[in-house]
C-alpha cells in the first residue's frame, strides 16, 4: 500500500510558496493605501482613508486581521497617525507641517 504521507520537504515548500503569495498580497495593498495618502496629499490634503479589499482577485487568499496588523505597522513606524476603524478601514493623517 502506497503512503499518501506527503514528504516534509514537499510540505516546506509548500508552506514557502505561501509565505511568498502573502507577502506579493500584502505589498500589493501596501502600494494602494500609497498611491491614496500620495493622491491625496496632492490635493493638499491631511488625511485619507484606505479600505482594505478583503480579497484580491488574482492573488492568494489572505487574513484581513493579520494584513490590517502588518499595515497598522508599517504605516506607524513611518510616523503616520492610523486609526483602524471597524476591519477593513484605516484613517491616516500626516502632519502638514514638516517636522
Amino acid at each position: 500500500m502506497t503512503s499518501k504521507i506527503p514528504d516534509a520537504t514537499d510540505v516546506v515548500r509548500l508552506v514557502n510558496r505561501c509565505k511568498m503569495g502573502q507577502v506579493l498580497v500584502y505589498d500589493k495593498v501596501m502600494e494602494e493605501c500609497v498611491n491614496a495618502i500620495v493622491s491625496s496629499a496632492k490635493r493638499g490634503k491631511n488625511s485619507t482613508v484606505f479600505c482594505i479589499p478583503c480579497f484580491k482577485p488574482g492573488y492568494p487568499a489572505y487574513n484581513v486581521d493579520e494584513l490590517r496588523y502588518w499595515m497598522l505597522h508599517q504605516l506607524l513606524t513611518r510616523k503616520y497617525n492610523v486609526y483602524p476603524y471597524k476591519k477593513t478601514l484605516l484613517y491616516i493623517e500626516w502632519s502638514a507641517t514638516p517636522q
